[in-house]
């Protein structure tokens, strides 16, 4: 993180969003679209590694993005059953003039799906029970595809150069995973109130 600088400006976002909900006592329907257009993002400069310098304007450029996509959850209340669908479709880009030969490239940030199913049961007003599957598209990263040997002044020495892709040209594994909870509500006091909550995070690894 660096501070706002003569030469780094402020980081601007707008977002222009559109949605439309439609609600009946046992189900809840919504739907949104959304723009977010950004400018003065800060990117480091190709090879620079000096993560703590002090120097932020020699080793950081600005340039411009945009986010959009939709979002849409469904849910339904059956009996002590309660079972949510909730999907992002979406997309975020990123264009700097130096960097990626000027050309535009995806965010790291970018992930096209994003599924979530939620299961939530009443087994009494003191006994609930929960479990969440997700599933997302892989982030994106910059990785490693070869090396390059260039001698060194004398020839005696050799240095290995990395040759990269593309910027995030390469998407990681799609993953998914299980998330179970139980919550046990203990008699409510008159001056406190406790619960206990016995859960899994990951369950099958």
């Amino acid at each position: 993180w660096y501070g706002v600088t003569t030469k780094i400006k402020p980081q601007q976002a707008h977002l222009l969003s559109a949605g439309y909900k439609w609600q009946t006592p046992q189900h809840t329907t919504r739907f949104e679209l959304y723009y977010k257009p950004m400018r003065n993002l800060v990117e480091y400069k190709e090879g620079s590694v000096e993560l703590g310098a002090s120097n932020a304007d020699e080793i950081v450029v600005q340039g411009n993005g945009n986010a959009y996509g939709l979002e849409w959850m469904n849910t339904n209340k059956l009996g002590k059953l309660n079972v949510t669908i909730a999907y992002t479709l979406a997309w975020s880009k990123r264009k700097f003039n130096d960097l990626n030969e000027g050309k535009l490239y995806y965010a790291r940030f970018d992930r096209r799906h994003d599924f979530n199913l939620i299961l939530q049961y009443d087994f009494s007003k003191r006994i609930q029970f929960s479990a969440v599957w997700s599933y997302a598209t892989g982030s994106r990263f910059t990785p490693i595809v070869g090396q390059f040997m260039m001698p060194n002044g004398n020839f005696t020495n050799i240095d290995v150069l990395p040759i990269y892709t593309s910027r995030n040209a390469v998407k990681l594994s799609d993953c998914h995973k299980l998330d179970m909870n139980l919550v046990i509500k203990n008699k409510a006091g008159k001056k406190y109130q406790s619960e206990w909550h016995i859960g899994a995070y990951n369950v099958y690894n």
